[in-house]
């Protein structure tokens, strides 16, 4: 019984194993299809975004210490 027990286990690591690597092959192309170019403008919309919101939150947040 503990040998049916055993095959069963390893059988189900396999499989999981078999998923992950298929899973992280098929990843980087299901990535690349979805990433679309963006423009030196909302480069630099991101980047102000990112300066106010976070640079002043975190500034405010020293002072209050």
């Amino acid at each position: 019984m503990q040998a049916i027990t055993t095959v069963k286990r390893i059988k189900g690591i396999l499989l999981m194993t078999l998923s992950l690597c298929l899973g992280a092959a098929a990843a980087p192309a299901a990535l690349a299809e979805t990433a679309a170019p963006i423009t030196e403008q909302e480069a630099h919309g991101i980047a102000v975004d990112a300066y106010v919101y976070f640079y002043f939150a975190a500034r405010s947040f020293t002072a209050t210490r």
